[in-house]
């Protein structure tokens, strides 16, 4: 619990910056303003461990981002004062029960937090209850930071441009984006373990794909971990476990490091020019797709890290005299694959040694850890700063 609790002090320092001066642009008041200040860089610590339980927010102490006086101007064009509240009581709604099990703050989530901490600064009342009674201004402010923080990009800059401090509310925006997209991440993670799940489930009861390729066509999302096993530890005597390879290659989703990876590999291991001297027109039709759909742009995913090549082989050199081999011998000029011998940055790929590629079934049950980061962190009783 301890660490838990040094984590999110340190989390909250490195977004102080950002949320100060937010809260400055909508905040005339020298001790709203440095209250809040302390509070919102604790939403941010809390926010920044992305790991919430259970909890009844109504009765935390809760801050204000702003004052009547943070918009420049009133905008035209507003909806009734009934409709606005109606807007900002359905953002608020995510908080009545509150995140559940591991999963990250949603977007939804962290603006429910913030008119929440807003309103009961503002009043001193419980949420619900102090929304019926605030002030038409209060209530046009909560109404468009709801709107500022849930619109597409292009909204949200005219919004904010009603706003004292645009630049300000934006940053805040901007936070809220990247809770979004690390929630996003989550979801996709947690389906990936599911479907693995449900596939090792299916194995028991003799219900096994019959191959490795088959198996990585059932399981649905995208598992780019998996993929990068694959391409990377396949047996390359092995026509199933080549077809396996390839066909994680051709996923449209399939991560930059893991293409970089096998083009860069089979470049260097003479495989390629091997395949040509073989006469193995199956092989040199994949790897040649490959190198034109990576020099298209096809790939956009980029979460794994890649170092670059070791050996005492120059890639560049290799590349150069493998594309010149290539010609001589099928007759057809190669492109070259652009930046393949470079160095990726991103995350280590995560483990996926609960399938054993030789049989295509899962040998044992995945762990969930090896899909999911879940490291849950209370939300403390008040601002620990």
């Amino acid at each position: 619990m301890l660490n838990q609790k040094v984590r999110l002090f340190f989390s909250g320092l490195a977004a102080a910056p950002v949320l100060t001066v937010a809260l400055a642009s909508v905040s005339n008041d020298m001790g709203t303003f440095l209250g809040g200040s302390a509070a919102l860089v604790g939403i941010t610590s809390i926010a920044a461990t992305v790991r919430w339980r259970p909890l009844n927010l109504v009765r935390r102490k809760l801050v204000s981002f702003g004052n009547p006086r943070a918009l420049r101007h009133t905008p035209r064009g507003m909806p009734p004062a009934e409709r606005q509240r109606e807007v900002v009581s359905r953002a608020m709604s995510p908080v009545q029960h509150g995140p559940i099990d591991d999963r990250p703050i949603s977007r939804e989530e962290a603006v429910a937090w913030i008119l929440h901490r807003s309103l009961s600064a503002w009043t001193g009342d419980r949420p619900e209850i102090a929304l019926a009674t605030i002030s038409s201004h209060r209530l046009l402010t909560l109404y468009l930071m709801s709107r500022l923080l849930t619109s597409s990009p292009g909204e949200a800059g005219e919004l904010a441009q009603h706003f004292r401090r645009p630049d300000a509310v934006l940053s805040m925006r901007d936070e809220v984006d990247k809770l979004a997209r690390n929630r996003d991440e989550w979801d996709r993670d947690q389906r990936v373990w599911t479907a693995t799940h449900w596939l090792w489930t299916s194995q028991t009861q003799d219900k096994a794909p019959g191959s490795l390729s088959k198996a990585l066509a059932l399981l649905g999302p995208p598992d780019i971990d998996l993929w990068h096993r694959v391409v990377t530890e396949h047996d390359p005597a092995s026509p199933e476990q080549v077809t396996a390879a390839f066909w994680c290659l051709r996923q449209p989703a399939c991560d930059r490091a893991t293409v970089a990876a096998f083009l860069a590999g089979i470049v260097l291991d003479g495989r390629l020019v091997a395949a040509a001297r073989a006469g193995d027109t199956e092989f040199l039709n994949e790897a040649r797709s490959l190198i034109e759909r990576w020099n298209a742009g096809v790939y956009k995913t980029g979460d794994l890290a890649l170092a670059p090549p070791q050996g005492s082989t120059d890639p560049a050199a290799r590349l150069a005299d493998t594309l010149r081999q290539l010609e001589q011998i099928t007759g057809d000029r190669w492109p070259a694959p652009a930046g393949v011998f470079t160095a990726r940055e991103g995350r280590t790929p995560r483990p996926r040694t609960a399938w054993d590629l030789s049989t295509g079934r899962l040998a044992s049950e995945p762990q969930r850890r090896h899909y999911v980061e879940a490291q849950p962190v209370m939300l403390p009783a008040q601002n620990p700063f």
